[in-house]
């Protein structure tokens, strides 16, 4: 038996023992509130979402890729994640802080609404899609935004965070040439409408407004990173 699905059931525990050469357990959710210390050394994917699990066992399969356990009460992840993981979702749990490493061919990192304050530096430069929105982060890592440091980063979402207001604008100005850093609302929203007049006539209306240019960064930012969508909200 390669997988093993157990989905959608009461399952309150787990065997002491699996199926030799299972590759895939699927155990969403469920009513876990532990798993087994030993799991399957051949396991490449592991989804234990929507369950009551605290923690995770301290050694994780080494062969591991895939890890989602999203929507449980885990406040910390052990110390060292496996090294082949591509894909870790640990949304809506408790989670105060990460691993001082990450593996290095991280592609996929969904992290949001949890407790966190910060982020381990530097994140592998791996990342595809990462989604930080619902923490406490008062800052984001230095270079976030820069292909250099992250060429492969097409999804980026980091909204309903305490995030301050020079943070917000150094994101908008980040490796920004000096014309696009000064834009207007106006001009940051022709971008995006291109030969639209009614539409661009009221943007223009709303840019004569208290506040308004604040709007402009967000466009900004994505019109410098496209093919990134950054979320800010």
């Amino acid at each position: 038996m390669l997988e093993l699905r157990a989905r959608h059931n009461e399952l309150s525990s787990l065997p002491a023992s699996f199926p030799p050469g299972l590759q895939h357990l699927l155990i969403s959710h469920n009513r876990l509130i532990s798993l087994p210390d030993a799991l399957p050394a051949t396991l490449s994917r592991l989804e234990v979402a929507d369950n009551s699990l605290t923690s995770l066992p301290a050694n994780l399969p080494a062969r591991l890729e895939i890890l989602n356990a999203s929507d449980n009460r885990l406040t910390s992840l052990p110390d060292a994640l496996p090294s082949r993981l591509t894909s870790l979702a640990v949304s809506g749990n408790q989670l105060t802080d990460l691993p001082d490493s990450l593996p290095s061919g991280l592609i996929e990192l969904d992290v949001s609404s949890n407790q966190l304050a910060n982020l381990p530096a530097p994140l592998p430069s791996t990342l595809q899609s990462l989604n930080l929105s619902g923490n406490r982060l008062t800052s984001l890592p230095e270079g976030l935004l820069s292909s250099f440091s992250y060429p492969h980063l097409e999804n980026l979402e980091f909204g309903d965070n305490p995030l301050p207001d020079d943070v917000l604008a150094n994101l908008a100005a980040a490796e920004a040439p000096p014309q696009l850093a000064q834009q207007s609302l106006y001009e940051a929203a022709a971008h995006w409408l291109g030969d639209a007049p009614s539409a661009l006539a009221e943007w223009q209306h709303f840019a004569d407004e208290p506040g308004a240019q604040d709007y402009a960064r967000p466009l900004r930012v994505q019109e410098r990173q496209v093919p990134i969508q950054c979320a800010l909200t």
